[in-house]
């Protein structure tokens, strides 16, 4: 099987990627990761290209503050923002994958799939995407709202989604299709350990809390800092 991957954000968003290309391509699949450039990730072995952004340099810029966001939108999300829509639709097509697998900050990804006649699935690393009563969307608000409120609170991915009209046309256009219309996803991957979250009830069928997608221990070297760290005895 062909399996297309984008991802978008700095490195927490792109490891788990990377563990599932290689856990792919382990199994015999032919895989590709398309991501943003720059993230610190270890990405030998795999077939990876570029999305043309570098979301760890705008962090870096301007920090992770909401209202320092809005205020650069124009001149510094937008043009990021624009690489990763436009390029991952381009970058889709020419690899004709049998599947894709992206991150929620991927929105041409339903235009392409449907463009192409295969399967697109969504990988959470945070849950955003699938409204619940059980909480809030992470980012909202850290208090619980109630049930039905909580579910409200998922229509902020869809507002934010349409912040980037333009970019989303034009990936439409790239691609021949319509902005206006794109299927559901086939499945909903959202990778946090059970441990830490219990799935809600609510949520449908086709949203599978699989754990986080981390690769083997033996692959992964750690930090000196942080091996200090572990080494050092509790007081």
């Amino acid at each position: 099987m062909k399996i297309m991957l984008i991802t978008a954000g700095s490195r927490g968003d792109v490891e788990p990627f990377a563990a599932f290309a290689r856990g792919a391509q382990a199994a015999g699949h032919k895989v590709r990761l398309a991501l943003p450039d720059n993230s610190g990730v270890d990405l030998s072995g795999l077939d990876a290209i570029s999305l043309g952004a570098d979301f760890s340099a705008m962090i870096a810029d301007q920090g992770v503050s909401p209202l320092t966001a809005m205020r650069s939108f124009r001149s510094t999300v937008k043009p990021v923002m624009r690489a990763v829509i436009v390029n991952s639709a381009r970058a889709t097509r020419e690899f004709a994958p049998d599947v894709l697998m992206y991150h929620p900050k991927i929105v041409s990804a339903p235009l392409v799939a449907d463009h192409l006649g295969i399967p697109h699935i969504v990988v959470e690393a945070v849950p955003v995407t699938t409204p619940t009563r059980a909480f809030a969307a992470p980012g909202t608000t850290t208090a619980s709202l109630g049930g039905a409120v909580n579910k409200l609170t998922y229509q902020a991915m869809g507002a934010a989604a349409g912040m980037f009209r333009e970019e989303l046309s034009e990936a439409a256009a790239l691609l021949g299709v319509s902005a206006t219309s794109a299927s559901a996803p086939a499945a909903t991957m959202v990778t946090v350990s059970p441990h830490l979250l219990a799935r809600p009830d609510d949520w449908p069928e086709s949203v599978h809390l699989t754990g986080p997608w981390t690769a083997p221990a033996t692959e992964r070297a750690l930090d000196t800092a942080l091996a200090e760290f572990i080494a050092e005895p509790f007081v």
